[in-house]
């Protein structure tokens, strides 16, 4: 959009300079600006006293107040959520700034969940810099539901990093050569070097998930692939990497409702599949097959992280800071060990 309306510009006063009409768009560009400063100034200053009101709110206890009315209506319509839970608080935060006509992002909690991330992300880019002279390689993997929030999750962990030091892997369907071979070969092939960052969106344990509930593999052969993906990860883990495991949850209503939206909304519809609605059907059979994959991966070189995304906010933060704890902790038995 911004490209677009930059173009109309340019178009206008290049139209205007060879009309002769200099004289003209120079007057009309300067009121324009004019205009635009004005209107910024006003809601700037609207924007702060939203802002200041809501702080005042907040630390009167008026929003927590408020906050407690509503645990009954976010209970029914997420029975999963621990109502006292920070992923609640800011759900309650997020209505009460829409009711207002505010931005979540206008409210001071909005303006302090921005200024933490990008304070983790500040600190993140510091770590990528030291992980590479220290030659540290690192794998993180993200599983989940679909429509769960991998991939703004992903987003906002790339955006604090070189971009010559981390590749993304989204793992689709494996190609036929692919096929032929055993099914981890295909993610061997994309580990990282010593020093970078591999970001896998879906992992080696589709094998677990779709590939045994879906029939494309036999029962002995998912059966047999916990011992070989911990196997695997230990290899990698005794390399030197640094190994982060994702499961990006949400509710089966949640899900429901970002389909819906996508559905809906012309401009998502590219993100939702029929193959997403049957998956979803199948909602309670891979409920049982990721909480077994759960107690039988879950390892000390290679843990589970479980993101509670019924609020995407929350689980983006809370993993930058998984991940940074993880790199950190590599770093410093690196040295020690030196």
């Amino acid at each position: 959009m911004a490209y677009l309306w930059g173009g109309m510009l340019l178009i206008g006063i290049m139209y205007g300079v060879l009309a002769g009409n200099v004289d003209e768009v120079t007057k009309a560009f300067v009121s324009c600006s004019g205009e635009a400063v004005s209107l910024c100034i006003s809601m700037a200053g609207i924007t702060a006293m939203w802002t200041g009101m809501m702080k005042i709110a907040e630390a009167s206890g008026l929003v927590a107040g408020l906050a407690d009315k509503m645990r009954p209506l976010i209970r029914f319509l997420f029975p999963k959520l621990d109502t006292e839970s920070k992923a609640a608080h800011y759900i309650c935060l997020n209505f009460l700034s829409n009711v207002l006509g505010l931005s979540w992002a206008s409210t001071s909690s909005g303006l302090c969940a921005m200024k933490e991330l990008k304070e983790l992300q500040n600190r993140l880019g510091e770590l990528h810099n030291r992980l590479y002279r220290k030659k540290v390689p690192v794998i993180i993997a993200y599983e989940g539901w679909d429509a769960a929030g991998k991939g703004g999750n992903i987003k906002r962990i790339t955006g604090a990093l070189d971009p010559r030091g981390f590749e993304v892997h989204p793992i689709a369907s494996p190609l036929p050569n692919e096929k032929a071979r055993h099914y981890l070969w295909r993610f061997w092939n994309r580990l990282p070097k010593t020093g970078h960052i591999a970001i896998f969106d879906r992992t080696w344990y589709g094998r677990v998930m779709v590939e045994r509930l879906e029939g494309f593999c036999s029962e002995n052969e998912w059966q047999r692939a916990y011992n070989e993906i911990n196997e695997f990860e230990k290899e990698l883990s005794d390399w030197g990497a640094v190994i982060i495991k994702f499961w990006v949850q949400i509710d089966k209503d949640t899900q429901l409702a970002r389909f819906e939206e996508r559905q809906n909304t012309p401009e998502k519809q590219w993100k939702i599949t029929d193959e997403d609605w049957r998956n979803r059907e199948k909602w309670d059979l891979y409920e049982t097959a990721v909480n077994e994959m759960l107690k039988k991966t879950n390892t000390t070189y290679a843990p589970w992280h479980v993101l509670e995304s019924n609020d995407k906010k929350y689980a983006r933060i809370k993993a930058l800071k998984i991940v940074i704890d993880a790199i950190e902790a590599a770093l410093d038995n690196k040295t020690d060990k030196k």
